[in-house]
């Protein structure tokens, strides 16, 4: 059972990559190759610059995130979370949804604190998650009252969608911040192989859990502020509009199934799904998200795999 739906879940994202790329190629057809280089231009260099010079910030109050939990079960320094944070990338690059991330992480982790590390990795993710349908939330009530006409056709799918993401977001928030959560997972059979470990976990205490919820919204905002930079380029865009339109591309790059390298199309087709209504053009569109891509995964990754080996080396 568990085999079969392993792979209806890797055809269900191989289905998703395939059609996203189609999508693109199907709304750049007719694009000349000049219009792909409307980011390039002299005068929009600043906002590359701008754009670039957020990925530190973006790194490191996830590296915070992730040092601030470990504290909790190891002696850890900044540097060292910031390097875990940074060969999680890498490892996530061709994992779905980017489960790898936890994995690279564990490579600075003692084996016997692995499970520890595991436990950590999970309320990070669900801060983050958290952070993601909240703003997700925003952009779905904000883009029903403001509806562009090239948007009427998803107009129906708002108020259905509203209504699950917030169940969604009060399901998991109680969840987050009860402390219920741990012992309903030690409790389960299937964790019987790591039983001792996490026996040994406590509850992280609130003020901890709400610390993790600020860095995870400044997280967002980081990121969606380099999107909305990179948009600015193209042309003059209402800021709340667009950044309504960026929370739903990344609700929607969260929620559907795929993998990180497989971000490169699924992000860049609900852009031009979400943003061309706004008057920027498909190729711009699709360079910025591409940027994004670059800047905030594939550049991290790399980084992050020169210290996987360093580790290597001195283990």
């Amino acid at each position: 059972m568990k085999a079969q739906r392993s792979i209806l879940i890797k055809l269900l994202q191989w289905l998703v990559f395939v059609f996203s790329i189609g999508f693109i190629f199907w709304r750049l057809k007719n694009e000349s190759l000049a219009n792909y280089f409307e980011l390039f231009t002299a005068n929009k260099l600043p906002h590359l610059f701008l754009a670039l010079a957020l990925i530190p910030l973006n790194y490191l109050l996830e590296a915070r995130k992730w040092h601030i939990l470990c504290l909790e079960f190891q002696a850890l320094s900044f540097s060292t979370a910031f390097k875990a944070v940074l060969a999680g990338s890498a490892y996530s690059m061709f994992t779905p949804n980017r489960i790898g991330d936890g994995l690279g992480r564990f490579h600075f982790t003692p084996k016997e604190q692995r499970a520890a590390a595991g436990y950590a990795f999970g309320m990070s993710s669900t801060a983050q998650f958290l952070s993601t349908l909240v703003f997700g939330l925003f952009g779905l009530f904000w883009l029903k009252q403001n509806t562009f006409p090239e948007d009427l056709s998803l107009l129906p799918y708002y108020t259905p969608l509203s209504i699950i993401t917030l169940m969604i977001v009060i399901t998991v928030l109680v969840l987050f911040l009860s402390p219920k959560v741990l012992h309903l997972i030690k409790a389960q059979q299937q964790f019987s192989f790591v039983k001792k470990h996490l026996s040994e976990l406590k509850s992280y205490p609130q003020p901890l859990k709400l610390k993790l919820l600020f860095l995870s919204l400044a997280r967002y905002l980081v990121f969606s502020a380099q999107f909305i930079i990179l948009l600015e380029a193209l042309g003059d865009i209402y800021f709340v509009d667009a950044f309504s339109r960026v929370n739903l591309i990344y609700l929607g790059s969260t929620i559907i199934p795929t993998f990180a390298f497989a971000e490169l199309g699924l992000r860049e087709s609900l852009s031009l799904v979400f943003l061309s209504p706004i008057g920027l053009s498909d190729a711009g569109i699709f360079a910025a998200a591409f940027l994004l891509w670059v800047m905030n995964l594939m550049l991290p990754a790399i980084l992050g795999h020169f210290f996987i080996l360093q580790k290597q080396r001195t283990t």
